[in-house]
């Protein structure tokens, strides 16, 4: 209670504030951002400044767009090997397309992002389904747990792949 019950007004509270605004102001100058701040700049007013930022990428707008291209991203995330797109990259996109469904109408339970998880790993190889198999058991839901388990086991079944892939880049 008493973190909320802090004034909004006296000398403390407007120093606060304008170095609030500064702050913003220096973090998102020359971006997009500073649009919807820029109103402020006179007043140095921190506080308003915050509030627009927030209800203009936390609007309904905003989060439909990236609820949406989440939803895309997932849909269009396939792993195959590690030449052509390694797993840590397939893996860190999904986790944030994951997040970036929390708190909508599309979240997915842990064990609906195992699934696709499992159904993106695109391999016919009979190691790869052993793998599968065995975060179907193990890591029903845990997201985290099945991609680590997948990365290790990726990385040593890929390991020329990866071996040639650093030695062509330092080249």
């Amino acid at each position: 209670r008493a973190l909320y019950a802090y004034p909004l007004d006296g000398r403390h509270y407007n120093l606060d504030n304008m170095t609030t605004y500064r702050l913003l102001s220096d973090l998102v100058g020359g971006t997009s951002g500073y649009t919807w701040i820029s109103e402020f700049d006179r007043a140095q007013n921190g506080r308003a400044a915050w509030r627009a930022l927030v209800e203009h990428y936390e609007g309904g707008g905003q989060r439909e767009k990236r609820m949406s291209a989440a939803v895309a991203a997932i849909k269009a995330l396939p792993y195959r090997n590690e030449t052509v797109f390694p797993f840590e990259d397939f893996s860190r996109k999904l986790i944030q397309a994951y997040r970036d469904l929390e708190g909508t109408d599309e979240e997915m339970t842990d064990f609906n992002k195992v699934k696709t998880l499992l159904e993106k790993v695109q391999i016919n190889l009979p190691r790869a389904e052993v793998a599968k198999s065995h975060v179907r058991q193990h890591f029903r839901q845990d997201v985290y747990g099945a991609i680590e388990y997948l990365g290790t086991e990726f990385a040593d079944m890929f390991a020329d792949a990866i071996t040639f892939k650093r030695g062509r880049a330092r080249g």
